[in-house]
């Protein structure tokens, strides 16, 4: 993006241009990772989860992008935060999980035909 600079009517009539955004952040492969092993146990509820510190110097991240990725797990309901205690893995008995595929599935509800 070029600076800008002129007097200010000069400025105010060059058109804004943002930066392009790009996909998803540098923190959407540690959410999805931390979220898929939540939900098929492998992380179990009341597993203390490592420091927004530690695990941003172990994924070679930001501690902002960890931070990030904790609060939108804590929005969904995947993580418990203590106060001076750590992250902890929610008890998953109140979040739905989502159920595999059946092959027995017929599929979607079709309208019936009036006889």
């Amino acid at each position: 993006m070029e600076p800008i600079y002129g007097p200010p009517s000069a400025v105010a009539r060059r058109p804004l241009r943002y930066p392009a955004r790009p996909g998803p952040g540098p923190g959407a492969p540690a959410l999805s990772a931390l979220r898929a092993r939540i939900l098929d146990g492998r992380l179990a509820g009341g597993t203390r989860l490592p420091a927004s510190r530690d695990l941003a110097g172990l994924l070679g991240i930001s501690r902002n992008t960890v931070t990030r990725a904790f609060d939108q797990l804590y929005a969904e309901g995947y993580v418990e935060g203590r106060v001076g205690a750590g992250t902890y893995v929610a008890e998953l008995a109140a979040v739905v999980r989502p159920a595999p595929p059946s092959s027995a599935d017929p599929g979607p509800a079709r309208p019936c035909s009036g006889s």
